[in-house]
């Protein structure tokens, strides 16, 4: 027969197992909440450059509609129309105010959700020809121009920023 009361062997030692169990429990859990805060940024940033990546494919379009038309504006350093670049200075990207006169914004609506919106330059370059072609003093150079689309789109932040560019023949 078991004796109950101060004769009692017992000292606490389920109780002090059970604190642990429930300390360790609580590391277990605070960690698990960190983890998913931690998942859920890196959600949200990569929809933040999500959204920047296709506003700055929406201004590349622009770019690219603007040179199918039949008769193209001139290419006189304004309004985001540039002639070829200088062999040896920076690229244009990098040093345009894209808030400016330099740059063109988009010609559709205004894109939802974004911090700023999206716009191009283009830039005349040299046509060099196909590759493999003749250049053979004969041979009449083809009546084709390339340009160079430049397209910069923000994200849902300032911080989401994406450049693209495509090379266009005409």
């Amino acid at each position: 027969m078991k004796l109950i009361g101060p004769q009692s062997s017992e000292r606490g030692a389920v109780l002090i197992a059970g604190l642990f169990l429930l300390l360790v429990l609580t590391l277990l859990g605070i960690a698990g909440m960190q983890s998913a805060t931690l998942v859920e940024k890196m959600v949200g940033n990569q929809r933040d450059r999500d959204l920047a990546f296709q506003a700055a494919e929406a201004a590349l379009r622009d770019g690219e509609l603007l040179l199918n038309n039949a008769a193209l504006p001139l290419f006189n350093g304004t309004n985001g129309l540039y002639g070829n670049p200088v062999a040896g200075s920076s690229e244009r990207w990098t040093v345009l105010s894209w808030d400016g006169n330099d740059s063109r914004p988009t010609s559709g609506d205004n894109l939802a959700k974004v911090a700023a919106q999206p716009r191009y330059f283009v830039e005349t370059m040299p046509y060099t020809g196909p590759p493999g072609g003749s250049l053979e003093a004969d041979t009449p150079v083809p009546d084709s121009a390339m340009y160079r689309v430049t397209a910069r789109g923000v994200g849902g932040t300032n911080f989401a920023v994406v450049v693209l560019q495509s090379t266009f023949l005409r």
